[in-house]
């Protein structure tokens, strides 16, 4: 179970490993807040500081996330995961030959990690020396050929290749249709892009397959909140607190679902409950916050907006939300926020 959301009594590695955890879920926004809080914490840990510009990256911003692997590099010449950082920045930036001279260097350093050869074969590939690129992939799938697929596709998602991820998948599952995690990332895709139908059947069938991957459940009843379609969200949700009645993720998601669904007393339970567990979660905060307005309590919704932008400063929602309250003023401190 994770301590909490972000605060000052939380280890080094207890923050990173929070952070870390919105980021495998895809919660780029809610894991950048939290680095750079912790960064104000504990300083320049090389580490927070490789998972900040990784975050930052997954939201296509390969000129913010620069300085960040630099500064590593400053405290660290010889770190792998900040120079295969900075071979993603100018992949990103669409400057292969640059990100080939980074990524070599990491492979120097970490001749084994596979992400980094996967990152050379595309690399190589798009200044046209295929040989090389190749060799770097047949590297990597000699190392792990099912781990350097899923991590394939994992980078072409992230770099907005969606066609190149969907195919890797499917290559996997041509291969073992039973691979749980291409099933959960394939059904991932899908529902991002709104291919309803597609995304329910290939998180049904991870689910089928691995009953307890509390993941595809929450993503499942994510899928079905979407379509506004209460009762199986309900049910999916339901199914991952069975299985760990402890992740306040979860208990946000059934939030979101019944405050949707026009059920507000059970609603403002769930977000309760998912801040007891996390308190300072921004989601629920902000979920919260809508919630009370939503059924008139305005007052008590601004005390909650103004408890989420106190921990959570850059969270755009809960600005906008804030202003969209005709009876609202900003104060001094918060419109000299706004301005910076």
């Amino acid at each position: 179970m994770q301590q909490s959301e972000f605060n000052k009594k939380m280890s080094l590695r207890e923050v990173y490993d929070l952070a870390l955890s919105h980021d495998d879920a895809h919660e780029y926004e809610q894991a950048e807040l939290i680095c750079r809080r912790a960064l104000l914490t504990f300083g320049k840990d090389p580490n927070l500081l490789c998972l900040l510009g990784e975050v930052i990256l997954s939201q296509r911003r390969h000129e913010e996330a620069q300085p960040l692997f630099e500064q590593v590099l400053d405290l660290c010449p010889d770190y792998p995961r900040a120079f295969e950082g900075m071979g993603r920045v100018y992949l990103q930036g669409k400057k292969p030959a640059k990100a080939i001279d980074f990524l070599q260097k990491c492979h120097r350093q970490a001749p084994n990690r596979i992400t980094t050869l996967m990152l050379l074969g595309r690399a190589f590939s798009a200044t046209g020396q295929n040989v090389e690129s190749n060799r770097a992939i047949k590297r990597a799938l000699k190392l792990d050929p099912a781990r350097a697929a899923i991590a394939r596709a994992i980078e072409a998602q992230k770099s907005g290749e969606i066609e190149e991820a969907e195919g890797i998948l499917r290559d996997i599952l041509g291969k073992d249709p039973d691979d749980v995690s291409a099933l959960r990332l394939l059904g991932s895709i899908a529902a991002e892009h709104n291919r309803w139908r597609a995304a329910e059947q290939l998180l049904g069938r991870t689910v089928e397959l691995a009953p307890d991957f509390i993941l595809a459940w929450g993503e499942l009843a994510n899928l079905h909140l979407k379509q506004e379609q209460f009762e199986p969200a309900l049910a999916n949700i339901d199914k991952a607190l069975e299985l760990d009645p402890e992740l306040p993720f979860s208990w946000l998601i059934k939030g979101n679902i019944l405050a949707k669904s026009q059920q507000h007393d059970k609603a403002l339970e769930c977000y309760n409950k998912a801040l007891e567990l996390a308190p300072g979660l921004a989601g629920a905060l902000s979920g919260k916050g809508h919630l009370l307005k939503t059924i008139g309590q305005t007052e008590e919704s601004i005390k909650v907006y103004r408890e989420c932008l106190r921990m959570h400063t850059l969270f755009g929602e809960t600005w906008w939300s804030l202003a969209n309250l005709k009876t609202f003023t900003f104060n001094d401190e918060e419109m000299k926020v706004l301005h910076e």
